[in-house]
């Protein structure tokens, strides 16, 4: 039988939803069949399509049972009045076994109090929430509202009695995730709160901070409330409107109220506000605005049209309603927002949000929920920033105007992955960040060549003049952003490089190993890929970096790729490839994967290690029952060790793209700092996971 977690509430717009969204990304890298249930649904609901589980159906990619003749409050409280309870609970028990069957862990939320129109009818929802739990056998962990002006003795007293409710109704009370707490008393929940609550025998699994961004509507939801037609930047909906003011006063006037994310409401014949807003996406002096909405149907005069069409980095939506503009505020004012599930960023944050506040462990092992799955991408990649995002390292891009990096610099910003220096032109770099609508303020920009060069060239010099580089020529060469950025982490005023978007391999590499070197005893700088394929994550090397390795260099790849792989936590089973297994084969390629198979162990004897073997025989475990049925390393290698970049190069790219494989890298292993190289087709996504893994090999450099 599935075990079963009841994710509830009391109280309305708790955020349980946004709860439910976070533990089911753990519970899907934790157990192979995770399933998720909603047994009642709000009257919106049903003309949303069941908004809530349709969200975790499209994210998590699940049956939520969405097809099924769904059970709505208004029957809840008819069948409540006739005395048909039990008839109820067995409607919703057959509903939730056709999901459970199969799963491992199902997630059940509650319904909430979004439809409650009266004391008696927050009782009987409390009530049928309680009778579902324990009906399903299910385990009840609370979500409570710790904001909205309530003092800690509030949030105290609230959680006690909600306890104690589902205690008195024969439930089974997991404990409680404190939800929307203000900052400012957010140390005292999280020490008194959580200590008094603890002596009173309630359990906190976290206390999670209220996070402005989430409760704000997207243009795009507000373009649907209003029946707006948009009239500029369809692509830009997606923008959030963190203010909202009404521009009747003068544009002069206006500006000072404008902020960060702020939403102008004007009438449309007022082309002096109109002009404003356009001009704020091309300014340095103001912020960038969220959109502007134009109302009483009045469309912009053809020659404003005609300017605002041509006005480069022009990012807002522009919106156009019928409504006069008392009517479209008070519209506006009664927008209900909740995460969509084509809304990424807030998937993300909210995601984040109960990753770093929320012992998710310790939920699960009070559950005895046992991990079942093996490290999959996912889970992986939400590892890696979460860890990165713990360190905070320094990282140095020196390709500062490039496009995809810049996109991925304000997402490491605002996710709190790294610390940022940008390398390039330090006027056109915020600029063209503004005309891609990205905010990159609180990066670092530094444009070597107006720098102070003098400490730079100096150490350059020293390092460099006994290949006969004369003091001139190393001021030349720190001139170069590459070369710059990597001076920067041999001083230590930055902990890693990430450079590649533009700059080819050799252009990235060749400044680390003539200034930051390899580590001692290693013979070779080499790389990696971390290949995130459907089930699990592996590591393939050298397949960038080192043509044809001599035996020494081969072992060494072996060895430092092993180490690299208990850094990111995947425990190291080492497969150096070759074309035959064990003793089957001979040749000169085989017997160099035999020499570097004992070097390495004689390296290292403890690490399991086996070579020349296969790649079938490395990889699946019933060919490794016929081929190599001895050995500690078939059937389960994490770490596939190639004879030459011929191979390597090849085999990773074919996984790539034949099998839709994620390849993060290559990832530079073996330099004293680490340097990172991106492919020249890298996604934004790529860029930050090499920063975020970046990050992590700082840790210990």
């Amino acid at each position: 039988m599935a075990n079963t977690l009841f994710v509830t509430a009391t109280e309305q717009n708790s955020g349980k939803t946004m709860v439910s969204l976070g533990l089911m990304r753990s519970l899907s890298g934790l157990v192979s069949r995770v399933g998720f249930f909603k047994p009642i649904w709000r009257r919106d609901d049903f003309v949303t399509g069941g908004r809530d589980a349709s969200l975790i159906e499209r994210t998590y990619h699940m049956d939520a049972l969405l097809d099924e003749e769904p059970i709505g409050m208004g029957e809840v409280r008819e069948a409540l009045l006739k005395g048909q309870e039990e008839e109820l609970l067995g409607r919703i028990s057959d509903r939730y076994e056709r999901i459970a069957c199969d799963k491992d862990v199902v997630l059940v939320e509650g319904t909430d109090l979004s439809h409650v129109i009266s004391a008696a009818d927050a009782s009987s929802v409390f009530d049928i929430n309680a009778a579902i739990a324990t009906r399903l056998r299910a385990r009840i962990l609370l979500v409570a509202d710790g904001g909205a002006g309530k003092s800690v003795d509030d949030i105290m007293m609230h959680t006690t009695m909600s306890r104690d409710l589902c205690t008195e109704r024969g439930c089974d009370f997991l404990g409680v995730i404190i939800n929307k707490v203000d900052r400012e008393k957010l140390d005292d929940v999280n020490t008194y709160v959580r200590r008094t609550l603890r002596k009173q025998g309630v359990e906190v699994f976290g206390v999670v901070p209220y996070n402005p961004l989430l409760p704000k509507p997207r243009l795009a939801e507000i373009a649907e409330k209003l029946e707006a037609k948009v009239l500029y930047g369809r692509e830009h909906l997606s923008n959030i409107a963190l203010h909202i003011i009404v521009a009747a006063m003068s544009v002069r006037n206006m500006l000072n109220y404008v902020e960060e994310g702020t939403l102008i409401i004007t009438p449309g014949d007022r082309d002096d506000v109109l002009l404003a807003a356009a001009a704020t996406g091309v300014s340095q002096a103001y912020p960038s605005i969220a959109g502007l909405v134009l109302t009483g149907g009045l469309h912009p005069h053809e020659n404003v049209r005609r300017l605002i069409d041509r006005m480069p980095g022009v990012r807002i939506p522009i919106l156009l309603v019928e409504d006069d503009t008392h009517t479209t505020s008070s519209k506006l004012d009664d927008i209900v927002v909740s995460i969509q599930a084509d809304d990424r960023r807030k998937i993300e944050l909210a995601c984040e949000l109960i990753q770093d506040n929320v012992d998710e462990k310790r939920i699960y092992t009070s559950m005895q929920i046992q991990r079942t799955k093996r490290a999959a991408p996912q889970e992986f990649l939400d590892w890696v920033v979460s860890e990165a995002r713990g360190l905070r390292k320094h990282i140095v891009f020196p390709e500062g105007n490039e496009e995809r990096t810049l996109k991925a610099v304000a997402r490491i910003l605002q996710r709190g992955i790294a610390d940022v220096t940008l390398l390039g032109d330090a006027e056109r770099i915020p600029i063209h960040a503004a005309e891609i609508g990205v905010d990159v303020s609180r990066a670092r920009i530094i444009e070597p060549a107006r720098s102070d060069l003098e400490p730079y060239a100096q150490a350059y010099f020293e390092l460099r003049k006994h290949k006969g580089v004369t003091s001139e020529q190393a001021r030349d060469q720190v001139q170069d952003p590459v070369y710059y950025g990597t001076m920067m982490v041999h001083r230590g005023e930055a902990d890693g490089l990430v450079s590649g978007a533009i700059h080819s391999t050799a252009h990235t590499i060749r400044p680390a190993l003539q200034i930051i070197k390899t580590k001692e005893g290693i013979s070779v700088a080499s790389s990696v890929f971390f290949m995130c394929l459907e089930d699990r994550v592996v590591l393939y090397g050298d397949c960038a970096i080192v043509t044809d390795p001599a035996v020494e260099q081969l072992a060494d790849i072996a060895l430092t790729s092993a180490e690299t792989a208990l850094a990111f936590g995947i425990e190291p089973y080492v497969a150096m490839l070759s074309y035959s297994t064990g003793e089957s084969g001979m040749g000169v390629s085989v017997e160099k994967v035999r020499e570097a198979t004992e070097l390495a162990r004689a390296k290292n004897p403890d690490l399991p290690l086996e070579g020349p073997i296969q790649f079938d025989a490395a990889y699946d475990a019933e060919v490794a029952k016929i081929k190599s049925p001895k050995s500690k390393v078939a059937g389960k290698a994490t770490v596939y060790i190639f004879p030459d970049l011929n191979a390597g190069n090849i085999a990773y790219k074919a996984v790539q793209r034949s099998a839709g494989a994620l390849a993060v890298g290559p990832i530079l292993q073996g330099l004293k700092r680490p340097v990172n190289d991106l492919s020249r087709g890298c996604s934004v996504d790529d860029i930050i996971y090499v920063t975020a893994i970046t990050a992590i090999q700082a840790k210990s450099s």
